[in-house]
């Protein structure tokens, strides 16, 4: 491929983006099939790329995405509603995580023999919902807040759960006498190290946008404090991920948490941090995160693997991809039997928000990696069941959409009084 065509090509692919924001915001349908589709063409259809050399980039453009679109989500958090929610959040992701991870794990086992650990890796990986996908949609569908920001805290929390689960499986694999209950007294560990550091994190750098947000740059530097943030938290064995969340969460509400504060109240002016987050860091931040999306999800499409689509591929996947959603529906009927009854509109919602996506394909990687046997087949695993719970949360979404439009067509908001109050 010529520098020319590389070029090219990566302005059909953000053409192709942006018609499907539009498309999305006049048909309220996902675009993630077309960008899928796109990948397809470009990979297996016109061997644009050769599959050998995109699969080692995976763990880095899917880092880098995941990094993006979880502090755009933490930026989109309401102090408020955070606190209100966190509780479900935990509730629906333990549920959600641990039935989808033993359904999927248990259907593996049975329906092709392979050995426990395989499947328990292979359940662990599929496991969770991808923050890359709920969060980019939640954000942009209409939806109570409080649902908004549940969907938004499990994607990024189940998440953490799939990495450290993976991870614990292979070194178990590597030394079977680990000590599993050290390992899940530091995944919780790992959890609340990332909330706390990405926390602390935020409000300080609310400090340091006090001071330099009217400066050229801003969005750069705190761009550096993201990655560094999320350095620091995984060389000290704290979730990254979570860390960035807060960090986003803490950063778009630390200047009124701040201000609370009556020693600082008087003390400090925060009309610079507000400046930067307004009008520079949110701006600058969802361009990027658009592009590292659109990219991300187009080469997920490049991945595709013909020879692997046999006939007990296709059954197994079926099975797995059911399970998931058979799993996903007890979660959150578990949720409501928990803690509030949930509305229908908002069970459907939650029921149907299970898509996979960039924390499955970059962890179904990992144990063929280790050398674990067996798992070699997990990527092409990964991309099916990736590919339908997208196809599938695109058509939930566009009837989710056409209903809420039902809704309003049906009851108009009434007409604005007159001035002075006369008919």
């Amino acid at each position: 491929m010529t520098l020319a065509q590389a070029f090219g090509i990566s302005a059909v692919i953000l053409l192709a983006g942006f018609a499907g924001r539009i498309l999305f915001e006049k048909t309220r349908v996902p675009d993630i099939p077309i960008l899928l589709g796109i990948g397809v063409v470009l990979g297996p259809g016109l061997h644009i790329l050769e599959r050998s050399v995109l699969i080692p980039l995976a763990p880095y453009l899917g880092m880098l995405t995941l990094l993006m679109i979880m502090l755009e989500g933490g930026m989109n958090l309401e102090i408020h509603q955070l606190m209100n929610q966190w509780k479900r959040a935990v509730i629906l992701t333990f549920f959600s995580v641990n039935l989808a991870t033993g359904a999927v794990a248990a259907g593996y086992l049975l329906m092709t023999g392979s050995g426990l650990l395989p499947s328990l890796l292979l359940g662990s990986i599929l496991g969770c919902t991808s923050g890359a996908v709920v969060i980019p949609l939640v954000n942009a569908m209409r939806m109570g807040k409080s649902t908004r920001t549940i969907l938004t805290l499990e994607s990024a929390l189940g998440d953490a759960m799939a990495v450290v689960a993976v991870v614990v499986l292979v070194r178990y694999a590597a030394q079977p006498s680990a000590d599993i209950t050290g390992q899940l007294l530091a995944t919780a560990g790992s959890i609340l190290g990332g909330v706390l550091l990405g926390a602390i994190g935020g409000l300080f750098w609310v400090k340091v946008l006090e001071r330099t947000g009217e400066m050229p740059l801003s969005y750069m530097i705190t761009l550096a404090a993201v990655f560094l943030l999320f350095s620091a938290a995984e060389s000290a064995h704290f979730s990254g991920v979570i860390a960035v969340l807060f960090f986003g969460a803490a950063l778009s509400n630390g200047p009124a948490i701040l201000s609370r504060i009556p020693a600082l109240r008087e003390k400090d002016d925060w009309d610079a941090s507000r400046t930067a987050l307004d009008g520079t860091i949110r701006w600058f931040h969802e361009e990027l995160t658009f592009i590292a999306r659109v990219f991300f999800f187009v080469y997920l499409g490049m991945l595709v693997e013909w020879s692997s689509l046999t006939g007990r591929f296709l059954a197994v996947s079926a099975a797995m991809i059911s399970l998931i959603y058979v799993s996903r529906s007890a979660s959150v009927r578990l949720l409501g039997l928990a803690g509030r009854r949930l509305v229908p509109f908002e069970r459907k919602i939650l029921t149907t928000m299970g898509p996979r996506g960039l924390t499955s394909a970059v962890l179904a990687m990992v144990p063929h990696a280790a050398g674990i046997p067996g798992t070699g087949v997990f990527v092409q695993y990964a991309f099916a069941v990736i590919l339908v719970t997208n196809l599938f949360v695109t058509f939930a979404v566009l009837r989710s959409e056409r209903r809420i439009d039902a809704m309003l067509a049906a009851n108009p908001p009434p007409p604005p009084a007159p001035p002075g109050g006369m008919l």
